[in-house]
């Protein structure tokens, strides 16, 4: 494998060429990427083979994403180098491959998150958001939010039938460990899952801002040096969506919506970047929805697909992260009543 890295290597400037190459698999994510830390004159570098089937000009949409925000200022994420040709990644056996920047830093594991440190997130989020809001390849506008659509379609397809396939499944799964699991939140999902599409519903006609996001932003993805946040990593997400979107998925990750954190987070945002009273109830519904969804899709990923290129370990705890929310009551309906700070 490290001569095909090398291979593909070659097809970028002679300071981006290797002395040390470092193999880290999938990084504990679930999108079929593979990733290498590739010591070079450059100092560190990240090399990432993309999933089958994305497409060139995806990978030049989130370069140009980058660029643009890096150029505004916005110092916390990776900067894409271009091949030898110009192009924004390299073609090779079926996948594309990108070189960027490494951030340097480690994420957060485990909760609680201390409230400055939430802060700090929250207030780097809406920093990338001010920078990207005026991105031209996807113009900020007012529209009905596709994420809405994303998770009511989501919803739809956790009918009781389907819940039932996976709970017989998950019992003649190879991971031991999950069928116990999956169990507990097959019996816990089923009025979670009703509220999330009441709630989502009620916003699915509101007409809210839309712009360039990153859309999969979890704490995972956030890296720290000491107390310091030092860069936001895996932008292969990014799309047009309402800001919502990025806040319910980081700031649920960072506080499991606990109140007096998740109302820290909201503050701090809302500092660099003041929000509208639809986008902050949008990122309550999202929360709400992503506590059961989230488990949910990976079981479907799991017993469905077959998938095995996750980490067993962590796929499991993050499993037994979302159970603990599940196990207590809703989150307050007022985390959506942190009005905009106009």
């Amino acid at each position: 494998m490290f001569g095909l890295v090398k291979r593909v290597l070659a097809e970028y400037p002679a300071e981006c060429q290797p002395v040390e190459i470092q193999a880290l698999g999938h990084a504990g994510g679930f999108s079929g990427a593979y990733i290498w830390r590739c010591q070079t004159p450059l100092g560190p570098l990240c090399l990432r083979r993309w999933p089958a089937g994305t497409t060139l000009a995806r990978v030049g949409e989130i370069h140009a994403l980058m660029r643009y925000v890096a150029q505004r200022g916005f110092a916390l994420g990776p900067v894409p180098f271009a091949t030898c040709r110009g192009e924004c990644a390299v073609e090779w056996e079926g996948n594309l491959w990108d070189l960027t920047t490494w951030l340097p830093g480690q994420p957060i594991e485990r909760l609680p998150v201390s409230l400055d440190r939430v802060a700090a997130a929250m207030s780097a989020l809406a920093e990338l958001h001010l920078a990207a809001a005026s991105f031209s390849l996807w113009p900020a506008h007012r529209a009905r939010a596709p994420v809405i659509r994303n998770r009511l379609t989501m919803l739809a397809a956790c009918a009781p039938r389907k819940l039932q396939e996976w709970r017989r499944s998950a019992t003649q799964h190879p991971w031991h460990e999950l069928a116990p699991r999956a169990r507990e939140l097959l019996d816990l999902a089923p009025p979670r899952l009703a509220v999330a599409a009441r709630e989502l519903g009620k916003l699915s006609d509101a007409v809210l801002p839309i712009q360039a996001c990153l859309r999969d932003v979890w704490r995972a993805n956030v890296l720290w040096q000491g107390e310091r946040l030092s860069g936001i990593v895996d932008w292969a997400a990014a799309c047009c969506d309402s800001p919502a979107a990025d806040i319910a998925r980081l700031l649920g990750s960072l506080t499991s919506a606990e109140q007096q954190a998740w109302h820290t987070g909201l503050a701090a945002y809302q500092e660099v970047r003041p929000l509208d009273e639809g986008t902050l109830s949008l990122a309550a519904a999202l929360d709400d929805a992503n506590v059961v969804l989230a488990p949910l899709n990976w079981l479907r990923m799991l017993l469905e697909e077959g998938r095995q290129d996750a980490e067993r370990r962590s796929v499991l705890a993050r499993l037994d992260e979302y159970l603990a929310r599940l196990r207590r009551s809703p989150a307050p309906a007022d985390r959506a009543a942190v009005g905009p700070l106009w």
